[in-house]
C-alpha cells in the first residue's frame, strides 16, 4: 500500500510505520506511559502531515478518560484526530500533564492548516481497536520499555 509517506522523511528511532492491508499504523516505544501517549500522538500526526512544518502557535488542553489503557489511547488519539478534522488544525507538541486512574490531561500545541506550508499526507478516518496493543516490555538494555501499536482507518 502506498502510504503517501516519502522514504526520506525523518523517523525517530522510537517509531515505526506499520502497513496493514487497507490501513496504516504506528508502533512507538517509550520509557514512561506519559511519554508513550505523547509519542503516539506525534506519530499519528507524522502519518497525517509533515510534522516539522507545523509551528506551535496555539494551545489546547484536553482531558480523556477510560477504564483501560488501550481504550484510553484510542480515545486520546481519536480526540486529537477529531480536533484536527473539525478545527482544521495540525499539532506538533504533546505534553501529558497528568496521568492517573484511567485519565490523562494534556496540553497540545499546533496551528491552523495552511496549505501553502503544510503538506498533508493521509486523512485518518478513525483510530481502530483492531490490533491495538499496549505492552510493558522488560528489557535491561533498552530504556524504552513501553510499546504501543495502533492501526488507523485511512
Amino acid at each position: 500500500m502506498d502510504t503517501g509517506i516519502a522514504n526520506n522523511d525523518f523517523i525517530p528511532e522510537w517509531f515505526k510505520l506499520l502497513d496493514h492491508t487497507a490501513d496504516t499504523g504506528i508502533i512507538v516505544y517509550a520509557s514512561t506511559i506519559e511519554q508513550l501517549f505523547e509519542r503516539a500522538a506525534w506519530a499519528m500526526f507524522y502519518v497525517i502531515c509533515d510534522v516539522t512544518s507545523v509551528q506551535n502557535k496555539i494551545s489546547r488542553e484536553i482531558r480523556v478518560e477510560s477504564g483501560d489503557l488501550e481504550t484510553l489511547m484510542l480515545r486520546w488519539l481519536s480526540e486529537l484526530n477529531y480536533l484536527h478534522s473539525v478545527e482544521h488544525e495540525l499539532y506538533c507538541s504533546f505534553d501529558i500533564i497528568r496521568y492517573e486512574n484511567g485519565s490523562i490531561e494534556a496540553k497540545i500545541g499546533g496551528e491552523k492548516i495552511d496549505l501553502s506550508r503544510h503538506q498533508l499526507k493521509l486523512e485518518i478516518k478513525a483510530v481502530t481497536y483492531h490490533c491495538l496493543k499496549i505492552e510493558k516490555e522488560v528489557k535491561r538494555s533498552m530504556s524504552d520499555s513501553w510499546r504501543c501499536q495502533v492501526l488507523f482507518d485511512v
